[in-house]
């Protein structure tokens, strides 16, 4: 009886570690799935503001859409190869983190999509006091094609950017720039 069951627990001692290698462990499991965070896509050429924007069937057609959402870690942003956003712009809200960085890229062949904010995507911006150069504008308003403003873990890539300012003729720092 006892070489019985000295044979049983042997057994068991031998089989039990290849069965737990069959096992994924939870690591495993989450670079399988990878299934942290919610995939966005936005496309000027085949989407619709009123999709979910969560496949490339159901793709934004605008970025004001990404805009209003508040991103999450791993969240993704995919704009369409080929896609002009004429008079858009990105202002992110949200942050990813360390493991899990926020992404804003391409998907899909063809060109680099397009954010043409022709001074658009403006906001007040205020950095609380002079600097020592008397001449540097130190809050007012300014026009952004992408806004990251107290966020961070964003990784951009793949982007083609343009923007015009906000007064003909001046730079944003011109000493004879108005202040709103």
């Amino acid at each position: 009886m006892k070489k019985r069951i000295f044979s049983i627990l042997l057994a068991f001692i031998m089989v039990f570690p290849a069965l737990a290698g069959l096992v994924p462990s939870k690591e495993a499991k989450a670079e399988e799935g990878n299934s942290i965070g919610t995939t966005y896509y936005v496309s000027s050429i085949n989407g619709d503001d009123t999709n979910t924007g969560k496949t490339e069937q159901e793709a934004f057609k605008s970025l004001s859409k990404i805009n209003e959402i508040e991103l999450k870690p791993g969240d993704k942003v995919l704009l369409e190869a080929g896609s002009i956003f004429e008079d858009q712009y990105l202002h992110i809200k949200g942050s990813g983190s360390e493991e899990a960085p926020l992404i804003i890229d391409k998907y899909g062949e063809g060109n680099l999509p397009q954010i043409n904010t022709n001074g658009k995507g403006t906001w007040y911006q205020d950095f609380g006091k002079r600097l020592d150069n008397p001449g540097h504008k130190y809050q007012g308003t300014v026009s952004s094609s992408i806004l990251l403003y107290d966020v961070e873990y964003i990784e951009i890539s793949n982007l083609e950017i343009t923007n015009t300012p906000l007064t003909d003729d001046l730079a944003y720092n011109d000493l004879n720039l108005s202040l709103i």
